[in-house]
């Protein structure tokens, strides 16, 4: 598959102001391009144990500058050979998890350090459309534990 050129690079990096397409942080220098509906790479055994790529896509016809997002690492990783809605659900999947097994995560939750909730992550994550910049996106509703329960908590967790 051919790579982009600077000026491919240069565009998609522009199309979302220099934001990841996905969480909206500002792209590090090695930022990634990200093929938003995946092409997944073919790969084979090696002798020895192990897959390498060989240089095929299962689907090429997504190799495609109109398909390419701007994402950080983290997210581009993440995401892997998954599309957008498959994505999203792995991570909704995580943020149940959290929620139903990480004491840690669930008092995090209590004392409002962690904003978004279980039912919030779709909301809140979106994916960008190229005229927006992230900053316009729809600003996270205030979490599930009110200002008012927060304020008559401890100022730290007991124990």
């Amino acid at each position: 598959m051919k790579a982009l050129t600077k000026v491919e690079r240069q565009s998609l990096f522009n199309k979302f102001g220099g934001k990841c397409a996905y969480c909206g942080c500002d792209l590090p220098a090695r930022w990634h391009a990200d093929h938003l509906k995946p092409i997944e790479r073919k790969l084979t055994h090696q002798n020895g144990g192990g897959f390498v790529q060989t240089g095929e896509a299962w689907r090429p016809e997504n190799h495609a500058i109109e398909n390419m997002m701007p994402a950080c690492p983290p997210c581009n990783i993440s995401k892997a050979t998954l599309d957008l809605d498959g994505w999203r659900k792995w991570l909704e999947g995580h943020v149940r998890s959290l929620n139903a097994h990480n004491t840690p995560y669930r008092l995090a939750k209590a004392y409002g350090f962690v904003k978004n909730g279980e039912s919030e992550t779709a909301q809140t994550a979106p994916i960008a459309k190229p005229e927006e910049k992230p900053a316009e996106r729809e600003k996270p509703r205030s979490p599930s534990t009110s200002a008012a329960t927060r304020s008559a908590m401890p100022a730290s967790p007991p124990g």
